[in-house]
């Protein structure tokens, strides 16, 4: 029977934060901070959907649904 030798493993993967390559190169110059588009499309989105949520919840249960024969009526 024969027997199986094992691979290696290799080591724990060291993450670098950003703008550590730009030091490592020796640029003295600063990368931009990346701006992602997608979270703030999504952010935006459910901001203009809970304002028009609202709307629909105070044009159904509130007093803006009281007509203007109503109203002239009263006066």
């Amino acid at each position: 029977m024969a027997t199986r030798t094992r691979k290696p493993v290799p080591g724990p993967v060291r993450a670098q934060p950003p703008g550590a390559a730009s030091k490592l190169k020796g640029k003295g110059e600063a990368k931009p901070p990346i701006v992602r588009v997608l979270p703030i499309l999504i952010f935006a989105g459910v901001l203009m959907l809970s304002l028009r949520v609202g709307d629909i919840f105070k044009g159904i249960f509130g007093l803006e649904s009281v007509s203007v024969a109503e109203l002239q009526a009263q006066q």
